[in-house]
């Protein structure tokens, strides 16, 4: 497996895709290995490969493959699992511009919101002000992460005006955050 790994840059692309092939139907570490060529690198004739090992391991770094360059009718046929996979966010951003896609936007927290909102073509009338000011006043806990999915979804939505008027309260959160974190590892 070593040796396959190692050569694989150097071989020719039929070797390649034996190689890919074998490694898609193999155990978890080739699998994975397979997912992050295949993530970035997608080659669409191991379109029903990909979909094979998806069946069979329910992978993270498959279902970030699958979510990236199966076809959508797929994603939306396995979209619960991928859900269970990877987050259901990241499934809908992935689906929100198809017919027939159904998306339960009570299963969404409202960074999440944000960001399916940010990923749809044609979007929702929705109060986004509103309901950021509601999700802040909670005095929910804000990541690093969460920071950057806010902003982001704010930039893309073109509320550089709401960017500019919570930023100081989003980094106020990510100080007490970093605080309790740093208490907590204390002891």
């Amino acid at each position: 497996m070593k040796e396959m790994m190692s050569r694989y840059p150097k071989v020719c692309f039929e070797d390649r895709m034996a190689i890919l092939t074998a490694f898609l139907r193999g155990a978890k570490k080739e699998v994975e290995w397979v997912a992050r060529r295949l993530r970035d690198t997608w080659i669409r004739s191991l379109e029903k490969e990909v979909g094979d090992c998806w069946s069979r391991t329910h992978n993270v770094l498959i279902a970030k493959v699958v979510l990236r360059h199966m076809p959508t009718e797929y994603v939306i046929a396995e979209q619960e699992a991928l859900s269970e996979a990877c987050s259901y966010r990241e499934v809908c951003g992935r689906i929100c511009n198809e017919k027939g896609a159904v998306i339960d936007y009570g299963r969404l927290s409202v960074p999440d919101r944000l960001y399916v909102l940010a990923k749809m073509q044609d979007r929702k009338e929705e109060d986004v002000d509103a309901m950021l000011d509601n999700y802040l006043s909670e005095g929910s806990y804000l990541d690093e992460k969460t920071n950057g999915t806010i902003l982001w979804s704010l930039g893309k939505l073109g509320k550089t005006g709401t960017i500019l008027r919570v930023l100081p309260e989003l980094e106020l959160h990510q100080q007490i955050a970093d605080l309790v974190d740093d208490i907590i590892h204390q002891f």
